[in-house]
């Protein structure tokens, strides 16, 4: 954990999330799905460390 409230994963949708949506590894609508939730999960991530930057300088 790293304070956040939440356990962040170390890898990204792998098969499981394939078969769910019945696509294939090499799908490219597969690799677009991958791109947009790691582009979202920085995205969080940045948003709250520097949330947590700004409650600190206001204490």
């Amino acid at each position: 954990m790293h304070g956040f409230p939440f356990e962040i994963p170390h890898r990204l949708p792998g098969p499981e999330l394939l078969e769910d949506l019945g696509l294939e590894p090499n799908d490219h609508a597969f690799a677009s799905l991958k791109a947009c939730l790691w582009l979202d999960m920085r995205r969080l991530i940045r948003l709250m460390v520097e949330g947590d930057r700004g409650r600190s300088a206001a204490a």
